[in-house]
């Protein structure tokens, strides 16, 4: 019976004290709930030992904090993720040190790295990020999460300029077979970061895409991806015409046909056409929010 359970149980309020220390969340109970809540823990943890949960034992010598040293530590991670969410950091970051400094249980590590990538990214730390992004993307179990996740650091490989790491970390999202959404942007995020010799291939499949009815919303992205490889062979010609063709072809006048007329604008405003230039500009403008990293700089041509 329930009764006998928490009479015989090898786990006591001493243990459940030690615990409850280290869990400031559960500062906002009243001493009958933290007892409640102690008894359901205690239930939990026979429950589990009848099924046979992997990890956690009633042996008499055995003491709570052990399978409790896991709950402690998913729910730190979990309270963390929260902060980074909400913006505020130095809680997040609070949290995660002194984690780090007690000791991670090693069924936390993985998850560990996982809170602590989301963290860095979301406060601008790309590069720091890298390694526990890499390091999460390798426990991660869910194939579509772990695609994801992949991309996520593609973007970052990017933005700290290591092309030749993006290129390829785009391509491996690209082959995973996703979505066809994550798998088109895969394919023009790489024309991105393309510095390759063999830049006919990529411009074959990129002609191959702007075919395809399935793409014909999207045309103004492909036409981007094939300017961009044009202008990464300093072949300006093609690269205008295709610019070009991104903002006629364009059917939501968005953020897409907006960075087209961005790209085709700075090849006029190099070549001194400043006449051509000032439109592209202008024109884009209406297509971007003041948060775009390119705003203030295209205002103010």
């Amino acid at each position: 019976s329930r009764r006998r359970i928490l009479a015989r149980s090898p786990y006591t309020t001493q243990h459940w004290h030690s615990v409850r220390a280290r869990l400031p969340i559960l500062d906002g109970l009243s001493e009958a709930e933290e007892q409640r809540l102690f008894q359901r823990a205690v239930l939990f943890l026979h429950h589990k030992h009848l099924t046979a949960l992997p990890g956690v034992s009633q042996a008499r010598d055995t003491a709570l904090y052990l399978p409790f040293d896991k709950v402690v530590a998913e729910a730190r991670l979990w309270q963390a993720r929260c902060y980074s969410e909400m913006g505020w950091f130095y809680e997040s970051e609070d949290i995660l040190d002194k984690m780090n400094k007690n000791g991670i249980p090693a069924s936390a590590l993985k998850q560990y790295a996982a809170v602590y990538a989301d963290y860095l990214i979301k406060n601008g730390q790309f590069e720091d990020a890298i390694p526990y992004l890499k390091t999460a993307i390798k426990a991660e179990k869910n194939r579509k999460q772990r695609t994801r996740m992949k991309y996520l650091l593609g973007q970052i490989y990017a933005d700290q300029e290591l092309d030749g790491l993006a290129y390829k970390t785009f391509g491996e999202v690209a082959r995973s077979n996703p979505p066809y959404e994550l798998e088109f942007a895969s394919r023009i995020r790489q024309t991105e970061v393309f510095s390759g010799t063999n830049y006919l291939k990529v411009v074959k499949m990129l002609e191959k895409m702007a075919k395809s009815q399935k793409n014909k919303d999207y045309l103004d992205q492909v036409y981007y991806a094939l300017g961009n490889v044009y202008l990464s062979r300093e072949d300006t010609v093609n690269a205008i015409k295709n610019y070009q063709l991104g903002i006629d072809k364009s059917t939501l006048n968005g953020m897409d046909k907006a960075i087209c007329q961005i790209k085709l604008g700075d090849i006029y405003f190099t070549m001194r056409d400043y006449v051509k230039a000032q439109p592209c500009f202008s024109g884009a403008l209406a297509g971007i929010q003041k948060e775009y990293r390119d705003y203030e700089r295209v205002s103010k041509l």
